[in-house]
Parts: C-alpha cells; sequence; structure tokens
C-alpha cells in the first residue's frame, strides 16, 4: 500500500533546523530498521486505551495512548540530536496522523539507548486489534528517516 500523506512541520526544538512547512512523505518507503551515521535504530511501541470510568461523565472508552522507543541496536547511548516528531498509526484502510506530547519523561540511565516519546489523543480503535506504527525520526544534518514496527496489539489500562 502506498501511502502518501501531507505533513506540516515547523522549526525542531531539538536541533533548531527547520523542515520545509509542508510536504508530503510516503509512507511505504518507512522502514523496519533505519541507519542514522553508521549506526542501526529499530523501533517499538505500545499503546493502549483507558477503560477506568470517569466520574463526571462515566465514558469507559477515551482515545489511544501510544509510547514509542526508538532504539540503537548497538546498545550504545542515542545522540541528542537524534528526535522523533511524528507518528502515524494505520489499521487497514484507516489512517492516523498524530504529534507527540511534550511530557518530558525521565531518562533511565539503563536505557540510555532508546529514546521515547508519547502521542495522546489517538484513535478509538478496538483494544485487540492490530495497528501499524510509523514514525519519523530526524538526525542533527536535517534529514529524516521513516521507521516502522507492524502489528502492534491495542492493550486495554483498567
Amino acid at each position: 500500500m502506498c501511502v502518501l500523506v501531507p505533513v506540516w512541520a515547523s522549526a525542531c526544538q531539538a536541533t533548531g533546523h527547520s523542515l520545509p512547512v509542508a510536504e508530503s512523505i510516503d509512507l511505504s518507503r518507512a522502514q523496519a530498521q533505519i541507519n542514522i551515521d553508521g549506526r542501526d535504530y529499530r523501533l517499538q511501541a505500545d499503546m493502549w486505551q483507558n477503560r477506568i470510568p470517569r466520574v463526571e461523565d462515566g465514558v469507559l472508552q477515551r482515545p489511544m495512548v501510544v509510547l514509542i522507543r526508538v532504539s540503537a541496536v548497538d546498545e550504545n547511548p542515542i545522540p541528542d540530536d537524534i528526535h522523533a516528531d511524528s507518528i502515524w498509526l494505520i489499521q487497514g484502510d484507516n489512517l492516523w496522523q498524530g504529534a507527540f506530547s511534550d511530557e518530558v519523561r525521565l531518562k533511565d540511565p539503563a536505557r540510555r539507548h532508546q529514546y521515547e516519546r508519547i502521542a495522546r489523543k489517538g484513535p478509538l480503535w478496538k483494544p485487540g486489534s492490530s495497528v501499524d506504527v510509523i514514525v519519523r525520526v530526524l538526525d542533527g544534518k536535517g534529514r529524516y528517516y521513516l521507521l516502522r514496527v507492524n502489528h502492534q496489539q491495542i492493550k486495554k489500562a483498567y
């Protein structure tokens, strides 16, 4: 499946460089492993829907939350100028494009080879179903890479 999506990007805070204001990205070019400056990286993703009812409205289904980890295969620390700025979820013919929250996650010293981000307010897709996840990763030289992991199961949180 070839999917071209328009992407609107602003300046990247971590590196200070800018991406084009609007561009089309061919998601079919996403790879299970990317190489940046001679080092290989892979993607892990966990996603879930919170099913704890809210007192104010009793709603049982809230938007999906996705936690991604870009991991260095060699398990050496990831350079500070490598980061992710966009995420796409694909389920069959459904496509959801999102951005990561501004939350800062504490770095676990044992996981310096991983870079984590959280995307909130995802789609209301059925827990237990499978999703393909694509993330745009940027390096300090203004280049971007599309990294993917397929068949990730949506979990439920109670």
